[in-house]
């Protein structure tokens, strides 16, 4: 288009400038022709210019001045070069001044060489012989605005390609009619967008459709109109397939008919829109639905604290054929009387064998024994021993360790035969019996017993050989005040001191509150207050007694030991087992030393448990890998890009090759691995070579020095039409589907989440998932509109079959792990809104699939025109990180951890693109075949943790396949396999994230579920 453009310029100012041409012959003419009326006429009615001269060739008259006009004839000359047509009508609809040849009439020729020097007509026609003014086979011999008249060869106003209607004030949409030469918006249904044909009356684009000019995506023809099949209840699925539903207001949903409301009066119990609503409400006579007929739910009859313990299960309870109760629970085992018969828990109490018939004792308990005479059992030496209770519980072993009577003597300080009494007179050495006690007193005759003062006793020593000395004899001491005692014993009471007597600070006995902690501290944590009596004396306060003061916070329980309102955060006070600040986060990394922040490595954050004794794991780090060859990145973090060796993807190379890295020249070895750095490359590349800067195709300048530039001309490939830049050839190549829809491998599908059996949020049957770590994040919003919310949910997996194991893969049509579903539970823990207060910047619902991290969610949009939008979950504020030129619908976000960029797709072509950030453009990767589904509608990117090949996952919505691709050592993208479900499945796969379990989660319609195990294992675990 841009060289007719520049061939048209050229001529136009050939034919400009020739009145400047006219020679001083021409301007002494004796007779110039006379002009045509001037008057004004209807348009579109030409006008006919005045009759040129027949003998010198002076110019013809002016033509009608009104719209339409044509300008007059030259007049015949010997001088074919002096003959000039009268000036034409005025624009629009008149033509512009035409030239008719003015050549000799017995001038001929055999070539446009013998006509270039008469520029009133410059082509020959070699059918006459002539020279003429346009060529009819070539639009380009006329000037922007004209098309050459087959029959007269002249350029007359009008168009001829579209480009002639660039001038026109439509000129975006307007195209040329090959028919009647002008310009219209348009001639046949080609030239309309899906979803309106041509009005060929009013030559103008209408709405409708016909079956060679379909709709728009997602759209079909129904009786020459576009609808929506998937929502449109008289055309629910397919044309002409109203939705007309028994007792039921009808609700057209992924193009099946299902039931909106019932009417007044009536129930739907089966859950069948195909039966409509089938059961009168207890107002009309009927019984209230309970459930879905046929449907079935676990149930147990027993105590709660029983269920899932010992022997005890559940049964299942089946729905009833009209819906309006359960059935029994069969299958259930409840609790039964405990028996030794049987190693079981049947009483379902946690313990086995713990009493009951044939039990004598609890298998493996030990008790103390004795087997001397119970009133020597505990006395003296005579102690018990332990014996054991077998496996069976049946009976006791032999009682080891226990100490039975002796006899008695006093050579020993104890009680050798366990009668209660030590070195008892009669024994061997015995003078009196040991711990005998006798009164004495070792005060002034005469106090004794008098005041204070009282008598003592003497105790026979332990070994029964003598009294030892007088003691808790109280003597007379210095009398003292405020306890009334006579403490001299001289028989008057508080005779030392007299009454508030120095010294007396408080009344013996008393008590009061006390706490010496540090201000702040009192009743915070384990910190408490305890109490102070007043001494005997009565002059000063006692001790601080049942007070708790700070200390250490330790963290081996779970307890404020430091009373500063915080639990375990004593590993700045040195607290035991204290080694950080819970929630406290660091950097971490754990790679080899040298690496981090080199190429791709870097450090990632741990988190303090919230007990203070341990650190999470190293989260979002990034450590050495094989260096691929696939990318540009340097990912084994030696600071030399693409230095993998053979086991790389795609570094192995061809023995002997050469190639230029930073500017020196490697050499392939006999290993198939690029040697080191050699001498300096002579340039980087060399004349006739090619390369691909996003979408723009660079060719080699070789300078001195060599470099890439753009190719001349430009050549940018449209991406938005699939298209994609060829480094080899330097060309914009068509993507054509890569791949066949023959299935390679299964897969299984596991958990099954909607809102009316789990905690999810979806009320509009439309949303999009990702997962990260335990959590679910859910797009919730209407179809093809901006979401209105993100729920966040935790996912659980449960020992359901009780082996004591977690087995996510294990599935009953699974060879590989066999065995029921494990259960898994889903958990609401909060909602961001896309309003106040969150401002969550949901993407379109159904389209703009998410990418989640530990502390962000990214979204494609809103709008879904490729940019890409980071909102943190903590701060609640939204950055723009891919700001794209992107004038395309893309959908679906996935992000390659191994080469760092993010994808997405186009959805009706099933085309996969990347995202260039240098400038700021989607390019095109590969296309896919027709997986059976109405256009694609899931995308992920995962690299596979056995091989550290990174794999990028498609599927179809309504389909139930999911297709894997990679790329090979040469960059271009192969299908690797194509996974189908085995067995029934619950639904299609739509709207993919990955992450927990090693699974795909996935969104479709109101339900939530999960795909994973079968052949697909292999590539995720």
């Amino acid at each position: 288009m841009h060289a007719t453009r520049a061939s048209r310029f050229r001529r136009t100012i050939r034919l400009l400038p020739r009145s400047l041409l006219l020679t001083a012959g021409s301007l002494l003419s004796l007779s110039a022709g006379c002009g045509g009326d001037d008057s004004t006429g209807t348009p579109g009615v030409a006008g006919t210019g005045g009759q040129g001269g027949t003998l010198d060739g002076s110019a013809g008259g002016s033509g009608g001045s009104s719209v339409g006009g044509a300008g007059g004839s030259a007049g015949q000359s010997l001088d074919a070069g002096d003959g000039q047509a009268g000036t034409g009508g005025a624009l629009p609809e008149g033509g512009d001044a035409t030239t008719d040849s003015g050549a000799d009439a017995s001038a001929s020729c055999a070539s446009d060489m013998q006509c270039a020097s008469n520029s009133a007509a410059p082509y020959c026609d070699v059918a006459t012989g002539k020279c003429v003014q346009c060529k009819a086979t070539d639009p380009t011999t006329c000037q922007s605005g004209h098309y050459c008249d087959p029959v007269k060869l002249e350029c007359l106003a009008g168009c001829d390609t579209a480009e002639d209607c660039a001038a026109g004030p439509d000129a975006a949409v307007m195209v040329c009619n090959p028919s009647t030469h002008q310009c219209v918006g348009c001639h046949d249904d080609s030239h309309c967008p899906p979803g309106q044909i041509c009005d060929t009356a009013a030559t103008t684009c209408k709405a409708g459709c016909t079956p060679q000019h379909p709709c728009d995506q997602g759209l079909s023809c129904c009786a020459g109109q576009c609808v929506n099949s998937q929502t449109d209840v008289d055309h629910c699925g397919a044309c002409g397939h109203p939705c007309a539903l028994a007792n039921a207001h009808p609700l057209c949903v992924d193009g099946a008919c299902v039931i909106n409301a019932c009417l007044a009066g009536f129930e739907d119990c089966d859950g069948k829109a195909s039966t409509g609503c089938e059961t009168g409400a207890p107002g009309g006579g009927g019984s209230a639905c309970v459930c879905t007929p046929g449907a079935t739910e676990g149930c147990y009859t027993g105590s709660l604290e029983s269920r899932w313990v010992g022997a005890c299960k559940d049964g299942v309870s089946t729905c009833n054929a009209s819906g309006t109760a359960w059935g029994p629970c069969e299958g259930e085992v409840v609790p039964a009387p405990e028996t030794c018969a049987e190693p079981n828990d049947e009483d379902c109490d946690g313990q086995v064998n713990e009493g009951g018939l044939g039990c004598v004792c609890s298998p493996s308990a030990v008790e103390p024994c004795y087997t001397g005479a119970a009133a020597t059992r505990g006395i003296g030496i005579c102690t018990d021993g332990t014996w054991t209770c077998n496996a069976a519980g049946t009976s006791w072993g032999a009682c080891l360790g226990e100490v039975l009577p002796g006899s008695e003597t006093c050579l020993t300080s104890v009680d050798d035969d366990c009668d209660g009494q030590v070195n008892e007179q009669g024994g061997t050495g015995c003078s009196c019996t040991p711990d005998s006690e006798k009164a004495c007193y070792g005060g002034p005759v005469g106090t004794a017993n008098v005041g204070l003062c009282k008598s003592g006793t003497q105790k026979c020593d332990s070994m029964g050989t003598g009294y030892g000395p007088c003691t808790g004899d109280v003597v007379p001491s210095d009398d003292i005040c405020t306890d009334a005692l006579d403490n001299d014993c001289n028989g008057t009471v508080n005779d030392g001191y007299p009454s508030g007597a120095a010294g007396c600070v408080c009344t013996p006995g008393q008590v009061k509150s006390c706490y010496e902690g540090p201000v702040g501290t009192l009743n915070v944590g384990v910190c408490k207050g305890g109490s102070s009596v007043c001494n005997a004396k009565g002059d000063a306060w006692g001790p601080c007694e049942g007070q708790v003061l700070p200390s250490a916070d330790d963290c081996t329980d779970v307890l404020d030991n430091d009373c500063n309102g915080a639990v375990n955060d004593g590993v700045l006070s040195g607290g035991a087992g204290c080694v950080c600040m819970p929630a406290e986060e660091t950097s971490c990394y754990t790679g080899p030393a040298g690496t981090v922040n080199v190429g791709t490595c870097h450090a990632g954050k741990v988190t303090c448990q919230s007990d203070g004794k341990t650190w999470g794991p190293c989260m979002g780090e990034m450590i050495p890998d094989l260096d691929s060859c696939l990318d540009v990145l340097d990912n084994d973090c030696n600071g030399t890009v693409n230095d993998g060796n053979h086991l790389a993807p795609g570094c192995a190379c061809v023995p002997g090759t050469v190639k230029c890295v930073n500017g020196k020249e490697v050499t392939c070895n006999s290993e198939g691995d690029w040697g080191p750095p050699g001498d300096l490359c002579n340039q980087i590349c060399k004349a006739g070579q090619f390369s691909c800067e996003c979408n723009q195709v660079m060719q080699c300048d070789v300078g001195p020095p060599a470099k890439w530039v753009p190719k001349s001309p430009a050549l940018v490939c449209n991406a938005a039409t699939g298209q994609k830049c060829d480094a080899q050839t330097g060309t914009c190549k068509a993507l054509t589907p890569t791949g066949s829809n023959v299935p390679t491998g299964t897969y299984y599908q596991y958990a099954y989440f909607t809102p009316s059996n789990s905690v999810l949020k979806i009320t509009t049957n439309v949303d999009d998932v990702d997962t990260y770590g335990d959590y679910l994040y859910v797009n919730r919003g209407p179809w093809y509109s901006p979401g209105v919310a993100l729920d966040v949910y935790k996912i659980a997996l449960l020992d359901s079959d009780g082996d004591g194991l977690l087995e996510p893969d294990q599935h009953p049509d699974n060879p590989d792990h066999p065995g029921p579903i494990e259960k898994r539970t889903l958990t609401f823990i909060k909602t961001y809104v896309a309003g106040t207060p969150d401002f969550a910047p949901m993407g379109i619902a159904h389209r703009g699939e998410m990418w989640a991290t530990e502390t962000s969610v990214f979204v494609l949009g809103p709008p879904n025109q490729g940019d890409i939008s980071e909102y943190n979950l903590t701060t609640k504020t939204t950055t723009v990180i891919a700001d794209s030129t992107a004038a395309f619908n893309l959908s679906m976000l996935g992000r390659g951890d191994k080469d760092g960029k993010w994808y997405a797709g186009y959805e009706g072509a099933r085309r996969v693109y990347s995202f260039c950030p240098a400038q700021k453009a989607w390019m095109a990767e590969f296309a896919y075949p027709d997986l059976a589904g109405s256009h694609m509608d899931g995308l992920e990117v995962i690299v596979a943790p056995a091989t550290q090949v990174q794999y990028v996952y498609v599927s179809d919505m309504t389909s139930d396949f999911l297709g894997q691709y990679r790329q090979d050592a040469n960059g271009h993208w192969v299908q690797e396999n194509l996974f189908q479900y085995k067995g029934v499945t619950g639904a299609a796969v739509e709207g993919m994230g990955f992450g927990t379990l090693n699974h795909f989660w996935v969104a479709s319609g109101g339900a939530v579920y999960e795909i994973g195990g079968g052949d697909l294992a292999g590539y995720l675990e």
